[in-house]
């Protein structure tokens, strides 16, 4: 299921079909073999199971790799993917050394200082900007809430927030495409939430939340929107 991990089962689910509805084939349980082609041109893909699909094009979403090998020895301490453990104030193990961006193993704010190592570029953008003031003595604390978006078939979905849910409660039409989806943690604690055609919803959560304000399952019901603003 497509985007499972950011949007949970049903929102993936219903991206997977909204795909498929545009002409896209999804080729499940499956790896890719070889490429096969001619005078540097991809013609054929093998996949391990030995069917050839037909492609003029490939392109590989393989992840990434944090390279921080060359800190070993540092007396920097790096966790086993490479990433680096950081304060509030993006400051390492090491008194004078900060870290930010893809690398940084930081605090989100969002979800009570639970570590973790996000890769996007507005989260790396910010990280920049608190380090720096820490670097020069202004004291400044992560007040961090990731936040993206994109645009799929020109349906616009937002999601805001880190961590896994053990809920999430959708409110209006997934398959319209029109919702907004509550991502519930520990405690009953509201750690994310997404939305398509709900703009801006998703934007004032992030900035309620940046204010150090905290949603429960229970502030939901019995209106899901009763915190928004007037």
């Amino acid at each position: 299921v497509p985007l499972k991990e950011s949007f949970g089962d049903a929102i993936g689910q219903r991206v997977m079909e909204l795909f498929e509805e545009k002409g896209v084939q999804f080729v499940m349980n499956s790896g890719i073999r070889r490429c096969i082609g001619a005078e540097g041109a991809v013609q054929q893909v093998e996949l391990t199971d030995g069917t050839l699909l037909d492609a003029d094009i490939c392109i590989f979403g393989i992840g990434s790799t944090l390279y921080t090998e060359f800190l070993q020895g540092s007396g920097i301490s790096l966790n086993r993917n490479g990433s680096i453990n950081t304060d509030q104030y993006l400051e390492s193990n090491l008194e004078g050394v900060y870290v930010g961006g893809d690398i940084a193993n930081a605090p989100v704010h969002s979800n009570d200082g639970q570590q973790a190592t996000i890769g996007h570029y507005p989260l790396a953008q910010y990280h920049g900007r608190v380090a720096a003031l820490n670097m020069i003595g202004k004291a400044t604390p992560l007040k961090a809430v990731p936040f993206f978006w994109t645009v799929l078939f020109g349906k616009s979905f937002r999601y805001c927030g880190y961590g896994q849910p053990d809920e999430v409660i959708i409110d209006g039409d997934l398959a319209a495409l029109k919702f907004v989806a509550f991502y519930i943690g520990k405690g009953g604690r509201l750690i994310g939430m997404s939305s398509c055609q709900r703009d801006p919803v998703v934007a004032q959560f992030a900035e309620y939340s940046s204010q150090g304000k905290v949603l429960h399952k229970e502030d939901l019901t019995p209106n899901p929107l009763s915190w928004v603003p007037a």
